[in-house]
């Protein structure tokens, strides 16, 4: 292989930067780990933020790996062989968070055909949250224009979300595909306007690497308003015992709202009985 590096060499290098950052390797004075606990002002500025950035471009490389190997090992058939069905369940039997799972998963189906995203992540530039977003963002669009009409404007609106991806944050990113999607939508137009269309109805619900829960949903303008009018009731301010104001700021009450559907303290509803009412 040339002065390439093998797998053997990778896990070398990783076992050595681990064996670096140990206690005993810290307390001998040397290396990234006893910089780490012994860093100085002023001196040792410019060494430290370095180490941060490598650090974030290890982890987007590292990302860009496993995508690359979860969609080789899919190929080759290993998920087969492990009686598994696909490379995402063969991710699931790693010590990943769901979250992670999905978002490598997403990358590994998309290393051929977006090459600009792809290479951002590889050369450790873009982190796989970013490149997440940009895929899903893909994907809405999609579903707001007809195949002939996405087909034409992929490639364009690739760029456009991966340029916001560079400076933006995630959800920044998504928010942009929604503003591109009910754009481009008029190109193709369904018989029933976007924002009408419930056909269109997207909700998902993960698990964060923090083990909590995300819900995010794209609703049409009727179901919209009825969400928002049925938690809207629920999410009033609720002064204290001694008369001070609810200390709770909008956000939590809406979500506190939400599960209060879900697990009402005196009742049994669900979120169909609410909005049906």
């Amino acid at each position: 292989m040339g002065g390439l590096m093998n797998h053997d060499e990778l896990a070398g290098i990783v076992t050595t930067l681990a064996d670096d950052l140990a206690p005993t390797a810290v307390e001998s004075g040397t290396g990234v780990g006893a910089l780490l606990a012994s860093a100085e002002a002023i001196a040792d500025d410019k060494a430290l933020l370095g180490v941060m950035v490598t650090a974030v471009r290890m982890g987007n490389i590292a990302s860009y790996l496993l995508a690359a190997a979860t969609a080789r090992a899919e190929a080759i058939g290993i998920p087969v062989r492990h009686r598994l069905k696909n490379g995402r369940d063969l991710l699931r039997e790693l010590p990943l968070a769901p979250a992670t799972v999905n978002r490598v998963a997403r990358l590994a189906q998309h290393l051929n055909d977006l090459p600009n995203l792809v290479r951002d992540v590889r050369d450790g530039d873009l982190g796989i949250e970013h490149a997440d977003a940009v895929i899903r963002g893909l994907d809405h669009v999609a579903t707001r224009m007809g195949a002939a009409g996405f087909d034409e404007m992929r490639e364009k609106t690739a760029t456009t979300l991966l340029a916001h991806a560079r400076i933006d944050q995630p959800a920044q990113v998504m928010e942009k595909a929604r503003e591109l999607g009910h754009e481009l939508a008029p190109l193709d137009p369904p018989s029933t306007p976007p924002a009408d269309n419930p056909s269109l109805n997207q909700a998902s619900i993960t698990r964060t690497d923090e083990g909590r829960v995300t819900l995010e949903a794209d609703l049409d303008q009727l179901s919209g308003e009825k969400l928002h009018t049925a938690l809207d009731a629920l999410a009033k301010p609720i002064p204290a015992p001694d008369g001070s104001p609810d200390p709770r700021p909008r956000a939590q009450r809406t979500a506190d709202a939400l599960v209060s559907v879900i697990d009402p303290p005196g009742g049994s509803w669900t979120v169909s009985r609410l909005l049906s009412g």
